[in-house]
């Protein structure tokens, strides 16, 4: 029998101590309702580990403009070559992030006491041989944007569960109206094959790959085959709307200005 575990992070609040933390609620359940549900309170995410998470996903956003300057960044996080280690990065989020959620003093009650009834919770169904589906629920973004997996509370149920599911989502939210429509899709792999020898091919010269091409054909894939195209042909070939998935070319490098 399948569980559901939900993992909510709620926004912040403060306790009658007037000490500002997160409220968070877990809540086991399975098919045939809700087994359990552990409330406690989260301290702050530490400054230093949201800036750790903003380098981290300004740095894998392909030319995002809030990249910090390599200069400013600690030693440790380069490479050998002195530029930005993304594995680094990476290990480094993960550190800071477990070091945050994994301190016992980061869990308190609302008597602002150590608490661990989560940890707690978590390790109890770390072993399961069941299937687990997990959600994690906030509103804030860098906690969505967290490798959850990575987590040392979570993490055995991604070790010994190979079909453990992960859903990242806010807290608010609602299921959209769905119009039953028929989407004619076209799902098949596109290639767009060049050659450099003439249909013919007297030759034989690239009749393996030909071959390779006619068996794809027959499992599905869309195949558009241009023989020494010119410029203009190859280029309104390549500039279609539906896109290609693979670029296929055979033949030699020399080339005419026309094609």
């Amino acid at each position: 029998m399948s569980k559901k575990i939900y993992f909510k992070i709620g926004s912040c609040l403060q306790l009658p101590n007037r000490m500002a933390v997160l409220p968070v609620t877990l809540t086991i359940s399975d098919s045939k309702g809700r087994l359990e549900e552990r409330s406690s309170y989260l301290s702050i995410m530490p400054e230093q580990l949201s800036q750790t998470f903003n380098i981290w996903k300004n740095y894998i956003i392909p030319d995002s403009p809030r990249r910090p300057k390599i200069k400013s960044l600690s030693e440790q996080l380069l490479s050998t070559d002195g530029n930005i280690s993304l594995q680094k990065l990476a290990e480094n989020l993960k550190t800071e992030m477990n070091q945050w959620l994994t301190d016992t003093q980061s869990w308190i009650n609302e008597r602002g006491e150590v608490d661990s009834k989560i940890q707690n919770t978590l390790e109890k169904y770390a072993n399961s041989q069941e299937e687990i589906q997990l959600f994690i629920q906030t509103e804030d973004r860098i906690l969505r944007g967290f490798p959850w997996q990575e987590w040392e509370f979570l993490y055995p149920l991604f070790r010994l569960h190979k079909n453990t599911e992960l859903s990242v989502s806010a807290t608010d939210f609602a299921r959209p109206e769905q119009k039953q429509t028929i989407n004619r899709l076209d799902t098949r792999v596109r290639i767009l094959a060049i050659f450099a020898d003439n249909e013919l091919d007297e030759n034989n010269e690239y009749k393996e790959e030909k071959e390779s091409l006619d068996r794809l054909k027959k499992y599905g894939a869309f195949i558009q085959t241009l023989y020494q195209p010119n410029y203009s042909k190859l280029i309104e070939a390549l500039e279609e709307p539906a896109g290609w998935h693979i670029f296929f070319f055979a033949g030699h490098s020399h080339s005419h200005p026309d094609g």
